[in-house]
């Protein structure tokens, strides 16, 4: 919002996670900013042949009604899952898991990086969403 003067930027939304230190403080600033947040789904993304602007084609899911928003500049963000594979890797070196399908350190405080499984380690984003400075902490 800062980097961009009159930016308006709108954030469609399913389910929101703040899961590391400052980021529901982060969340609360951006929308004393301006953000807006809508709970729903995004069906389309199309470029008007005429305008060569965006339309965003989608459904409020609080309000229950269709949207049809022009916007200038459309971010794709994806939400981060477990591999497809994490069960198979998980069976092959003996490690369990979360009900989610992330795999689990021996204790979260006292060892966070082992396993119940003599010699595996964990370290990543194998274990749940990290940011940047999480994930290279895990690894060191």
């Amino acid at each position: 919002i800062e980097k961009i003067p009159g930016c308006l930027p709108i954030l469609f939304y399913m389910d929101i996670r703040s899961f590391g230190k400052m980021y529901e403080e982060f969340y609360y600033r951006i929308q004393d900013e301006g953000a807006r947040f809508i709970r729903g789904r995004v069906a389309n993304i199309l470029e008007d042949p005429k305008t060569k602007n965006l339309h965003v084609f989608a459904d409020d899911t609080l309000l229950n009604r269709p949207i049809d928003m022009e916007v200038d500049l459309v971010v794709l963000a994806a939400a981060v899952q477990p591999m497809e594979d994490t069960n198979r890797t998980r069976k092959l070196f003996g490690v369990s898991c979360s009900m989610d399908g992330w795999l689990l350190e021996a204790h979260p405080k006292l060892n966070p990086c082992g396993t119940t499984t003599a010699g595996v380690f964990l370290a990543g984003v194998c274990q749940g969403p990290k940011d940047v400075p999480d994930t290279v902490a895990s690894a060191e």
